[in-house]
């Protein structure tokens, strides 16, 4: 037998508790290690939201729109805090970082910020906001 949505949520969450203790033993200059384990807790969380989304978004029409408002910010601002493409070393004059460095530092700013599951939550509360008003 399956187990059920609230097994897999606890047995997620303290999966989620021994990865986090474990971060904290890992020495600083372990990146490698370190980067897998942040890779993992983030999995979890995305595993823990997509679990918990059928239990806890029962929102109304206005707290929908709200929640909608709110994570369109958050996009906005996670690519608002982005150095400018004019920051690379493309300018002639000298100075200004490697564009490949820029490249890089994004895609973590991406990553740290966790942009495909806010992308993702947009989308579900868009869809929940649509069933909603068609009711």
């Amino acid at each position: 037998m399956a187990p059920s949505a609230s097994d897999r949520f606890t047995e997620t969450m303290h999966e989620l508790t021994r990865v986090q203790d474990e971060l904290r033993g890992v020495p600083d200059g372990d990146f490698a290690r370190r980067q897998d384990l942040h890779d993992r807790e983030a999995e979890l969380r995305a595993e823990l939201r997509s679990l918990g989304a059928d239990w806890t978004d029962h929102f109304s029409i206005d707290q929908l729109k709200r929640r909608i408002a709110q994570t369109e910010r958050r996009i906005t601002d996670h690519f608002g805090n982005r150095l400018s493409h004019t920051s690379g070393a493309q300018t002639g004059y000298g100075g200004g970082l490697d564009p490949q460095i820029l490249h890089w530092m994004h895609r973590a700013m991406d990553k740290a910020g966790d942009l495909p599951a806010m992308r993702a939550e947009l989308a579900r509360l868009k869809d929940q906001l649509a069933k909603l008003e068609g009711q």
